[in-house]
């Protein structure tokens, strides 16, 4: 009878069975963007002298990205500091007149409503002089918005403007790109959807970066 159940006995394969970690490769092609994009753009209408960078190119904050013509910003400048130098001088002359005035009033040479008119004079003179300091300061201000400053450090995207090109406060010259942190966008088909969970780790590569990978989540 044993010799005849061990005929009978039929072979089996057994497999040791354990938990561990599965991994499936999921290759998928993105966008990379910034965590802050911000337009670049100037504050003031003029033609494009010159575009200081290309596509791609990292800049540092405070460095000029594109200038104008300044030209005319350069005249208004001349003009208003000339300006600013003759009020002065008006300023300084009616001082002078009132100072006189006011010593031949003390001796009893000029009458009061004579010394008063002289005063408004060096009054008048004095906050024309202040307005001209003004009207100079705006001036550097706008010649100072002839160039395009970098607000932080960043990569700059599409060139959307060209050198010979007049532009206004409405046109974008380019995006500046803040890299300290991105996000990366994915395109996934709907048979892979129930693969993606929040919190999964993914591996991401830059063809700009050959053979370096980065590290993100979901």
């Amino acid at each position: 009878q044993g010799e005849q159940k061990e005929a009978e006995a039929v072979p089996v394969r057994c497999y040791k069975v354990m938990p561990m970690d599965f991994k499936d490769d999921l290759p998928t092609m993105g966008t990379i963007k910034g965590a802050l994009e911000i337009p670049l753009k100037f504050e003031i209408n003029g033609v494009i002298e010159a575009i200081n960078f290309m596509e791609g190119d990292v800049v540092s904050e405070g460095e000029t990205i594109a200038s104008l013509n300044k030209k005319d910003g350069q005249l208004k400048v001349d003009y208003s500091k000339a300006k600013l130098e003759s009020a002065k001088t008006q300023a300084l002359a009616a001082k002078k007149k009132y100072e006189i005035h006011k010593n031949l009033y003390d001796i009893g040479g000029i009458i009061k409503a004579k010394l008063e008119e002289v005063e408004l004079e060096a009054k008048s003179a004095s906050e024309q002089a202040k307005a001209a300091e003004v009207e100079l300061r705006s001036a550097e201000s706008e010649f100072k918005k002839t160039n395009l400053i970098a607000s932080r450090e960043g990569v700059l995207g599409t060139r959307e403007a060209e050198a010979g090109e007049f532009v206004t406060p409405n046109n974008k010259i380019a995006t500046l790109y803040d890299i300290k942190e991105v996000f990366v966008e994915l395109g996934i088909v709907e048979k892979d959807v129930d693969k993606i969970a929040i919190g999964q780790n993914v591996l991401v590569t830059v063809d700009a970066h050959s053979g370096t990978t980065f590290k993100g989540k979901i």
